[in-house]
């Protein structure tokens, strides 16, 4: 053990009276005593608060501005304190965070789909292809004959332009061939897709350089995607530097990091905007009054709207009143929406109605009477589908996170790689099974890695907050741990010892603990007592665990021999 220390002064923070003591470092230190003998007052609310108070303090003014500082705690000195990282005692994260994301197990996951992941076409299932430009041109080069006749077309993607003003741009650049529903054509419509013929070849010796330009300025006009067709009106392959599916013409860029993110614009899905879940009312339940016109029913409904929607709703209603298909199944068109324009107002400006449930979602307000279902696109998934087919071995990432963490840890090692993309994955893989092994240590192997953290119990959420700083591999820290053990079985409790060793690798851990096992497998213990409130804020022992066995006037220690009664109920919190 070593032979550093931390060293407090005359503290008086809460109820601890003037309170000086040496914690020894890089060691497990174990603060125990009756519910409120001092024992959060001295680990979090003076060590861990001026821990964090000066490591922030020596921030940039910038940084602090978005910081909250802990306020200095009544103390009169601490040497030898280290910067300080807390679990449980209200530290603990809410919200959408995953077990998988709080443990960086969903950033590896990402980098492993990005690397070695297979896009697959969600309107087909089928994998995806792309080719760089040199392998399109020795595919071409072996896929077609000697004297064979072929076209080298580019598709144009229409984005600022109309297809007549493309087709201009295309002839003043020098391309004479402009294709419209695959027809050449002198003039374009504007409704119509747009196509340039780049080149017409032969297949011969010595074709090979033209040939390779002009993909370059096919694939450059096209922004990666050639079509090849025999003669002027044969058979047409895809070759693409961009994922195509040749079946449903949809096409998709490379996958990144951020497109895995459901909190992102490129990640989310785009039908419940990432969140997994929609809130939709259904209007057909409603107890409709005959006598009473549909319009003065649906209208208080509105004023969940912005004022300037709910104007608009109000005249399309109006609008609907005079509509043939209203006035056959006015509540079938109110609720699901009109296949065609709708003429609203003196103007006649044509308006498009999608229906109750829709009219709420797009102005983002608050739905009346609404029920939250997993969305229809992405099945709670909350990716973008393009993400959602993006496989490994048949596995998309959501279906690696919905596992346990014991299953996750079977499953990934047995993973079919590709044996060109496994080197991309030698530093990945070890990161995440590392990282599942640690959850596996503290006992958590039965939770689903999607499972939300403000599901957990507080000892399962801590428990997590545990092996989350073991797979950061930090050091020079104190750790303060409040009461790990909470909820786990004693069958449990020897693994987690382990864990917590794991931590004192170049740092010391500082935790409230009642359990004995821990309490015996500290370095040091301080217990404080005597008794709660005015009656504690003291220390009564400070020792090791064979000194505590032997200390007469030590409650813990006369607990742990069976001569007492326990001092303190286990789950109360200190």
């Amino acid at each position: 053990m070593t032979t550093k220390a931390l060293r407090l002064k005359g503290c008086n923070e809460h109820n601890l009276k003037n309170l000086s003591l040496s914690i020894p470092k890089e060691c497990v230190v174990v603060v125990t005593g009756v519910s409120g003998s001092g024992k959060s007052s001295l680990a979090f609310d003076t060590l861990y608060a001026e821990g964090q108070r000066r490591y922030l303090e020596y921030l940039s003014p910038d940084v602090r501005a978005h910081i909250k500082l802990m306020k200095r705690p009544d103390v009169e000195s601490i040497d030898g304190l280290s910067p300080t990282l807390a679990t449980g005692h209200a530290t603990l994260t809410q919200g959408r965070t995953t077990i998988s994301s709080h443990t960086d197990i969903y950033d590896f996951l990402t980098l492993l789909f990005v690397k070695a992941g297979v896009q697959h076409s969600p309107a087909t299932g089928k994998p995806l292809e792309r080719l760089t430009r040199p392998e399109i041109v020795e595919r071409i080069l072996s896929e077609y004959g000697e004297g064979e006749r072929i076209q080298l077309i580019a598709p144009i993607k229409l984005e600022d332009e109309t297809a007549r003003e493309a087709q201009q741009r295309l002839l003043a650049q020098g391309f004479v061939r402009i294709l419209s529903g695959g027809e050449e054509v002198e003039e374009v419509n504007d409704e119509k897709d747009l196509e340039v013929v780049v080149d017409r070849l032969e297949m011969q010796e010595g074709i090979r350089e033209r040939m390779a330009q002009s993909i370059e300025t096919a694939l450059d006009l096209s922004k990666g995607i050639l079509k090849v067709q025999r003669g002027k009106s044969g058979e047409i392959t895809y070759y693409t530097e961009i994922y195509v599916c040749p079946e449903s013409g949809l096409s998709f860029p490379p996958l990144t990091a951020a497109d895995f993110n459901p909190r992102s614009k490129r990640g989310a899905c785009p039908a419940c905007g990432g969140v997994g879940t929609v809130s939709r009312v259904d209007f057909s339940k409603f107890l409709w009054n005959k006598d009473l016109p549909l319009f003065d029913q649906i209208t208080p409904f509105f004023k969940e709207l912005p004022p300037a929607t709910r104007r608009a709703a109000e005249d399309v209603l109006t609008a609907l009143e005079g509509h043939p298909a209203y006035k056959k199944d006015p509540l079938k068109v109110l609720i699901e929406g009109l296949d065609e324009p709708l003429k609203v107002g003196k103007t006649h400006v044509q308006l498009n109605w999608k229906g109750l449930n829709r009219l709420f979602e797009d102005a983002k307000a608050e739905i009346p009477f609404s029920e939250t279902s997993p969305c229809s696109l992405c099945h709670g998934q909350r990716l973008k589908p393009e993400t959602l087919f993006c496989r490994i071995d048949g596995q998309s990432i959501a279906t690696l996170e919905k596992m346990e963490v014991a299953r996750l840890l079977t499953v990934l090692p047995k993973l079919a790689i590709a044996p060109s993309k496994k080197a991309l994955t030698e530093e990945i893989l070890p990161e995440i099974l590392t990282r599942l092994q640690f959850l596996e240590e503290v006992g958590l192997g039965y939770l689903e890695m999607n499972r939300r953290f403000d599901t957990l119990s507080d000892g399962e959420a801590q428990r997590v907050e545990l092996a989350s700083l073991l797979g950061a591999r930090l050091s020079g820290l104190l750790y303060v741990l409040d009461e790990p053990s909470r909820g786990l079985h004693p069958l449990d409790t020897k693994r987690l010892q382990a864990v917590v060793r794991a931590l004192v690798e170049g740092s010391s851990v500082l935790m409230v603990e009642h359990d004995p096992q821990l309490i015996l497998g500290a370095d040091h213990i301080i217990e404080m007592g005597p008794g709660a409130g005015p009656l504690g804020g003291n220390v009564i022992f400070e020792g090791t665990p064979e000194n505590l066995l032997s200390a007469s006037d030590s409650p813990t220690g006369l607990w742990l021999k069976e001569k007492a009664t326990p001092p303190f109920k286990k789950s109360a919190p200190a």
